[in-house]
């Protein structure tokens, strides 16, 4: 399911054992985690999970961090979702962040 799903986060489809790699060195935070984490849960589940105690910014921020990953991992579904998402949300405090992140990515 998770090669049908996420086609670029497996190395390896062809054997039983598939080896992942997560090529995110320079982000090793705890919101990178919870992104993949998301990530994975929607790989599998195919509804986001609810990203509750995040403020509008914290939101935004997971989401963005979603999209860089939807893009990198092939998952256009996700990608479009986030968009779709960053875009109801996007207001005066979160308009540089997201500018930032589209720069950037």
């Amino acid at each position: 399911m998770l090669a049908a799903r996420a086609p670029g986060l497996l190395n390896n489809t062809t054997s039983q054992a598939a080896t992942i790699t997560i090529d995110d060195d320079d982000d090793d935070t705890p919101a990178a985690a919870a992104a993949f984490g998301a990530l994975l849960h929607f790989a599998y589940t195919a509804p986001l999970p609810v990203a509750s105690g995040l403020d509008g910014a914290g939101h935004t921020a997971l989401l963005g961090r979603l999209l860089v990953a939807a893009g990198r991992y092939g998952m256009a579904r996700l990608g479009a979702i986030c968009e779709r998402a960053m875009c109801r949300s996007l207001d005066a405090g979160t308009a540089a962040d997201t500018l930032a992140m589209a720069d950037r990515h």
